[in-house]
């Protein structure tokens, strides 16, 4: 039990520690006295029995209370490489022409609806221009319907006479 810490001296220790606990004080002192010694071989054991105990109770009691210590090497690494290989730069580009005038009318209404977005706005506001039309017509429509309809009636003529 208690070899470890002290070497190989102390494993007859347990068997002391029982035989001194199976018997009370004054059965240790009957005991002692028959082996031979009087008082001093009593006094030797009880001194290294109680010395020894004392000192395993110490080292236990140091060790739980003694934290644990860890310790810890983090470390942390970064290597970055960048190289630009910048190339010639390209000529710039040539400036635009400017746009040309038109020689004819067809020329022109050609040039004009080969932009997307002046196809889009002329379509468009054919479109509107079909709409209102389209509402105007059928107003007017409605106007002479209704008209025919009091014509044809006896009751709505004599009210618009008088």
């Amino acid at each position: 039990m208690y070899g470890d810490l002290f070497g190989t001296q102390m494993r007859q220790l347990p068997s002391i520690e029982r035989m001194l606990s199976a018997t009370t004080g004054k059965e240790q002192d009957a005991a002692i006295t028959r082996a031979g010694d009087q008082g001093s071989l009593r006094d030797i054991i009880r001194e290294e029995l109680s010395a020894t105990l004392a000192a395993v109770r110490q080292s236990e009691q140091q060790q739980q209370a003694r934290p644990m210590q860890f310790i810890i090497n983090n470390s942390t690494q970064a290597n970055v490489e960048q190289s630009t290989v910048a190339a010639s730069p390209e000529p710039a580009p040539p400036p635009p022409e400017p746009p040309r005038e038109p020689a004819t009318l067809m020329e022109g209404i050609l040039m004009f609806l080969a932009s997307p977005m002046n196809r889009f706005c002329l379509y468009s506001a054919l479109g509107i221009g079909l709409y209102v039309l389209q509402g105007h017509l059928a107003h007017k429509w409605r106007m002479a319907e209704m008209q025919r309809r009091v014509d044809a009636n006896l009751f709505l003529r004599l009210q618009n006479m008088f």
